[in-house]
């Protein structure tokens, strides 16, 4: 999964539309900041993509719900973006 998860296969946009979008408006944009860890867009979308073929190399894909227990935080947000990217649905 290098660059943008295959996005066209969805027939409406979906968060991770959205936030590829903002990563290509303004990628070094502050996407989250969470106490002393700030991530801009950019490198919010590296980690998502990261973490998005970490769950497709354990077999998580289209249609696999993924439970995310998680406070609310910078890595709660990319676990819940690569699940998206992955084709999962998060059940929180």
């Amino acid at each position: 999964m290098h660059g943008r998860p295959n996005l066209s296969l969805h027939p409406y946009p979906t968060v991770v539309h959205m936030l590829h979008d903002a990563v290509l408006r303004a990628p070094q944009a502050p996407a989250i900041l969470d106490g002393e860890r700030r991530l801009n867009y950019r490198e919010l979308w590296q980690c998502v993509l990261g973490a998005a073929q970490w769950l497709a190399e354990h077999r998580v894909g289209h249609g696999d719900r993924v439970a995310l227990v998680a406070s609310n935080s910078l890595d709660c947000a990319v676990a819940f973006h690569a699940i998206h990217a992955a084709r999962a649905q998060v059940v929180p």
